[in-house]
């Protein structure tokens, strides 16, 4: 994630080149969005940059993907967290 995405600041990158900071996704948006953005990018945002890492074409990529993508939208909602790594 963070060869795209900036963690609490830009780390001395140009932000325009980066992805959303993750820290602020807790704030900013919804759950159920997270999932469903990990699932598919594409239908949400076509010729995004994001890629799938889960589903390809509607196929799974992965037995787990689906309590993977949950597991990675939990952990992006702690990010912003106070504490957490």
């Amino acid at each position: 994630c963070i060869q795209c995405h900036q963690l609490g600041g830009a780390g001395g990158r140009d932000p325009a080149d980066l992805a959303p900071d993750l820290t602020l996704a807790a704030n900013r948006l919804r759950p159920g969005w997270i999932v469903d953005w990990l699932h598919d990018p594409q239908a949400i945002m076509p010729n995004t940059r994001m890629p799938s890492y889960f589903y390809s074409e509607g196929e799974r990529l992965m037995d787990d993907a689906d309590e993977q993508i949950v597991a990675l939208r939990n952990h992006i909602l702690a990010l912003g967290k106070k504490g957490t790594p």
